[in-house]
């Protein structure tokens, strides 16, 4: 029986999104995506969970494109955010696949 998970302490953790167009994270269960930037020369995401499933982690499918690159119509996905590199001469937008 899983907790009631609106009584447990939360954490934000972020996680790198290598940047090539597919690519799994192991996030922790439950894990929202709150945002998505970037760090020097890396794309990362920040997400919240709840504290006790930090150890619980489970595969997750995202997508990286660039401004102009085709998206294939072949899957579903949800848009995650813009990442602005190299003082924005670098533009990559981030999916996550859906099942």
């Amino acid at each position: 029986m899983e907790k009631d998970v609106n009584n447990m302490n939360e954490l934000i953790w972020k996680f790198e999104i290598p940047a090539q167009t597919n690519s799994q994270v192991e996030l922790p269960h439950g894990c929202e995506i709150l945002s998505v930037g970037s760090q020097g020369d890396f794309v990362f995401m920040w997400g919240k969970f709840p504290e006790e499933y930090k150890d619980r982690l489970e595969p997750r499918e995202f997508e990286v494109y660039g401004t102009g690159h085709p998206i294939p119509g072949d899957v579903k996905r949800k848009f995650i955010g813009t990442v602005h590199m190299y003082g924005g001469s670098l533009v990559f937008h981030i999916f996550e696949k859906l099942s």
